[in-house]
């Protein structure tokens, strides 16, 4: 099965998540989810979906805390910002 296109101007993908009336597999959730990890504007769609598969969710949690986590840093980088000393307690989390 090919790997559906994520977040495009074309692609319905985050609006068809937010449809919380439209019946999607678990399979097809669990691929959606595999394919959003490079897709950022598709991680609310998906976070707020509910009754998410235990497997999809657990795929979510993997790159949704990463993807905060680096923009934390990226947001937060002393040579940047002067706000945050780099490293610290974050750049151990």
């Amino acid at each position: 099965m090919p790997s559906p296109k994520m977040a495009t101007r074309e692609n319905p993908i985050p609006a068809l998540l937010e449809n919380k009336s439209a019946l999607i597999s678990e399979k097809t959730i669990y691929l959606i989810a595999v394919e959003a990890e490079e897709h950022e504007e598709c991680y609310l769609p998906l976070v707020d979906r509910g009754n998410l598969p235990v497997s999809s969710g657990r795929r979510i949690v993997s790159f949704v805390s990463a993807g905060l986590f680096e923009r934390l840093i990226e947001n937060n980088d002393s040579k940047k910002s002067g706000s945050m000393k780099c490293g610290g307690r974050f750049a151990n989390a």
